[in-house]
């Protein structure tokens, strides 16, 4: 434990000009996914025009990206190595001193290093900064303006506070004072060439395709099978999009060559992993993929986006459209939408789940997600505010994501829906 914290001071000082420099520090013992990506955000919404550090503690061998701070003009990212020894087991990830024992020991030393050393900022770790967040004007009384306080200490603080945060993001609370998250020049210039080379000088617009992979294969939160995008890239590449593989996963050589670099990676391509998933997000005219961290920096800079195996309806990944994984019962057979929605709302997160849940989602087919992109590049072709499918809107509460964001149930999930009865899979939909 000693060794950790000379760790973190060692670390911390070495970034002592930057910290003084600061009007606002907000420290990330924890760091998750991509990077904390949602409370850089909350830092620049809530202090735009100050001098802002967000200090993030990485763990090497994660998903964690190093380059994070490259897309953020007005916000000073700092990386510090997590101050523990990671190692694993099989396909268990150990890490000593634990999260549980270290987290609450760095998180003090942390604010007394500031308190001493940079006393001119003001410093919080992210909860609080999470914690603070305003309801939108137009959404107050659904959620309580002191949610944090009424359900303190319980799980329902934490979904309601990623739900306000989901509700920033829709059309009327765009702020166009704040810069738009991209990479500088001349990165994002080189690799519009590299692009550019590898479709063979093709004129093409571009679609980001997150695919999230889970090494615990039944996860509810799983993504489909890669192979299963298949069709739906056909299509989008028959449509002029060059798309850009910045998930979890990517197609093999062979599948690959099959599109003439219509469809790239960051190895096709020869751009660092951290660079390409943050040049798709941040250029692609549109972002196709699974629920999950990968979908936030589209969500950010505010492209059309078809959010597949939505999951859960409740506090899932907000998205232009959605697109949900289904639910079967435990004979196998699929059910209505509807059940899903009254039943298992916040999935997972659920807090006070009174009796077992009898019904379980089931990742998208290659047949559903090719008919959702299908409806998706209709829209983005010809935009409509019109919202399909009344007998889901009608049910979802308004204390969610997909409320507050304003997502819209595609309209291939509506088709499928209204065909399903029990003990019948719903077949192919017509058009």
């Amino acid at each position: 434990m000693p060794i950790s914290v000379v760790w973190l001071l060692c670390q911390l000082l070495r970034h002592l000009p930057k910290y003084r420099w600061a009007d606002h520090i907000f420290h990330d013992v924890f760091m998750g996914n991509f990077g904390n990506i949602i409370n850089i955000h909350n830092s620049r919404r809530r202090h735009g025009g100050k001098n802002i550090i967000t200090t993030c503690m990485y763990e090497p061998g994660s998903t964690h990206n190093l380059k994070l701070g490259l897309i953020y003009p007005d916000v000073m990212v700092l990386m510090i190595r997590k101050t523990c020894l990671v190692f694993s087991i099989g396909k268990k990830k150990f890490r000593f001193p634990s999260d549980e024992l270290i987290t609450p020991i760095k998180d003090a030393v942390s604010e007394w290093f500031m308190w001493v050393f940079a006393p001119q900022a003001t410093f919080q770790n992210y909860g609080a900064l999470m914690s603070r967040q305003k309801v939108p004007p137009s959404l107050k009384g659904i959620i309580s303006e002191e949610y944090m306080e009424k359900y303190a200490e319980t799980v329902m603080a934490t979904i309601f506070s990623n739900i306000v945060w989901y509700g920033h993001f829709a059309k009327e609370y765009k702020d166009p004072s704040m810069p738009r998250p991209r990479l500088p020049e001349p990165l994002r210039r080189e690799i519009h060439e590299k692009l550019k080379a590898a479709r063979h000088g093709r004129e093409a617009r571009l679609c980001m395709s997150y695919n999230k992979f889970e090494e615990v294969a039944d996860y509810v939160r799983q993504g489909s099978a890669i192979e299963d995008y298949l069709p739906a890239v056909r299509l989008l590449v028959a449509q002029g999009y060059q798309v850009l593989l910045a998930g979890d996963r990517s197609f093999d050589q062979a599948q690959m060559d099959e599109f003439d670099g219509m469809v790239v990676d960051a190895g096709r391509v020869d751009v660092e992993k951290d660079l390409f998933r943050l040049f798709a997000p941040t250029e692609a005219d549109i972002c196709i993929g699974d629920a999950g961290a990968g979908i936030l920096i589209p969500l950010m800079v505010g492209i059309p986006i078809l959010v597949l195996n939505y999951y859960p309806v409740g506090i899932g990944s907000a998205g232009t459209w959605v697109y949900p994984k289904r639910y079967v019962d435990e004979a196998g057979n699929t059910v209505p939408y509807q059940r899903a929605i009254k039943e298992d709302l916040y999935g997972i997160y659920e807090p006070d789940r009174e009796e077992p849940l009898r019904i379980s989602p089931v990742c998208n087919s290659g047949e559903e997600i090719t008919e959702a992109v299908e409806c998706f590049l209709e829209d983005v072709a010809s935009p409509s505010d019109v919202a399909p499918g009344d007998e889901l809107m009608d049910l979802v509460s308004k204390r969610s994501s997909l409320y507050f964001y304003g997502s819209k149930f595609s309209p291939a999930f509506i088709r499928r829906n209204r065909m399903i009865s029990p003990g019948r899979h719903p077949g192919k939909c017509p058009k």
